[in-house]
């Protein structure tokens, strides 16, 4: 066979602006499965928020999620899984406070906020349901040494995340990777992880 492996993004490519799959679409791609051709599909996302897509166009393969910080399988096993160190997060939760920030972090198959709030929805908007806002960073502390992603949010000016990402780079270097998505998120993740 030619090809040996097809991998997807989801939003603004299998996915329409609607958030759904296009009849077509769905049919071509469940045409490539019924012909042999193996794909899968990488996106930003995490499980919780990709599960419908893949289970759509009825996926086996493990998922690349999380910008590749996690390969799991619909099945929920999780074959890989890159973690950020939690003196970083602790780092981050410090001058996101600071400056006055919003963060979100993820872990496991959720997404945690201090609170729910204009700049946190963005990620709603973006097909990210279910935030979970703790109130208080303290109390979700003992989460921390999951995380696997950390996105730095601000709707109004992209200034304050380009300071942020000259500030971390400043403390932390290149031990971790940043990524601007959206103009209003900038992203950080595992070393390594792209």
């Amino acid at each position: 066979r030619k090809y040996k492996l097809i991998v997807f993004d989801v939003d603004g490519t299998i996915l329409e602006l609607n958030k759904e799959i296009h009849p077509f679409t769905r049919s071509v791609l469940l045409d490539l499965k019924h012909a042999g051709i193996p794909f899968t599909l990488a996106t930003g996302k995490n499980m919780k928020s990709t599960r419908a897509v893949a289970e759509a166009l009825e996926i086996d393969l493990p998922l690349i999620l999380a910008n590749g910080c996690i390969l799991q399988s619909l099945d929920g096993t999780v074959h890989q899984k890159h973690l950020l160190n939690p003196e970083f997060i602790w780092k981050l939760i410090d001058e996101c406070e600071d400056v006055g920030l919003d963060l979100a972090i993820h872990i496991n198959e959720d997404i945690y906020v201090k609170e729910i709030n204009n700049h946190v929805s963005l990620l709603c908007e973006y097909g990210s349901p279910n935030l979970e806002a703790v109130g208080d960073w303290k109390k979700a502390s003992h989460l921390s040494p999951e995380a696997y992603k950390c996105i730095a949010i601000n709707r109004e000016t992209r200034a304050p995340l380009i300071a942020l990402e000259q500030k971390m780079k400043e403390e932390v270097g290149d031990s971790v990777e940043y990524c601007h998505t959206l103009e209003e998120m900038f992203e950080f993740m595992p070393k390594g992880v792209s």
